[in-house]
Order: C-alpha cells, then structure tokens, then sequence
C-alpha cells in the first residue's frame, strides 16, 4: 500500500485468538545471525494499536539466542537474548499515535539502546553475547504460535522498512 508517499506492507487488525502465518514475511539468511558483533535493526512504522510484535528473529527458548522489536501499551521494546544473557530497553514515548516513526534499537557488547525519530538514545546495560539461530526472521509476528499457549501477536498498522546492519 502507499500511504502519505511511503509504500509498504500493511497488516490488517484481527482478534489473537488464531493462527494465521500468512500474514507474516519471512526472511532467511545466515546473514541475519550477529554472533557477537555489534549490530542494529531499524524500522519505519506507523500505527495504532498497542501490544503486538513487530519483527522477531528466534523466540524465548530458542536455542542460539533471539533478538525482538515489539510493543507494550504503544512503547516499543528493544529485546535481545544471547548466550550471556537478556537485555532490553524500552521507549519513552509511546509510538501508537498513527504517525510514521523511524526505530533504531542497537545491540553492542556491553547493552542495547534505542532511539526513535533520531531523538536522544535509551540505553540498557547488559552483555547478550552471541545471537545466531535457525529461524527465519519474522516480520509482522512471531513465526511459531500455538494459540492460547504461546499468543501469535500479530503487528497491525503498515511498515516500509526494515534494515538489520552491523554499524
């Protein structure tokens, strides 16, 4: 869809009570394993619903690790979970107000930060070491739910980027 000049994917709202993996795009590459390098994720987003998942690349009990983008009451979260540990942070300002906005969450070896629309950066202290799994990574969703055990959290609003880079 294109939206005030901007193309990109849009998810629809429906209830969290179903499995429904087509509404999620997928991406596999080693690529997207940091390992222990630092690296960032960036998206440009734009919605307004509150807790849902953005993009997620392994889950909690995956072996080699996990990172996420998701939100809470409309603040997005920055997750990264490693062979050392978890480490999270959190926005200020609540993102669920229908504007676009640009998220940056960056995973270095000694924590995690996260800025929105270029504004001052949050930052969490905490080593995660090593991030490198098997799973796809997963865009609008988690890419394995099982209703009502594990909750699918399916994004809803529209994304047009997405770009994971070791700074």
């Amino acid at each position: 869809v294109t939206v005030g000049g901007a193309k990109g994917y849009r998810w629809p709202a429906q209830g969290k009570d179903g499995k429904r993996p087509e509404r999620l795009v997928t991406v596999v590459s080693s690529l997207l394993n940091p390992g222990t390098a630092s690296f960032a994720v960036t998206i440009r987003m734009r919605t307004g619903a509150g807790d849902q998942n953005i993009i997620q690349k392994g889950q909690s009990t995956t072996s080699g690790g996990m990172f996420k983008i998701d939100m809470v009451r409309g603040h997005v979260i920055c997750m990264f979970k490693g062979s050392q540990g978890r480490a999270a942070v959190r926005s200020a300002q609540a993102v669920w107000d229908g504007a676009w906005h640009t998220v940056r969450c960056q995973r270095s070896s000694t924590g995690v930060s996260i800025r929105v629309d270029g504004g001052a950066a949050r930052t969490t202290a905490g080593a995660t070491g090593s991030i490198a799994n098997s799973l796809a990574l997963a865009i609008g969703g988690k890419l394995r739910c099982n209703p009502p055990t594990v909750q699918c959290d399916y994004y809803v609003g529209l994304l047009d980027r997405v770009v994971v880079e070791k700074p």
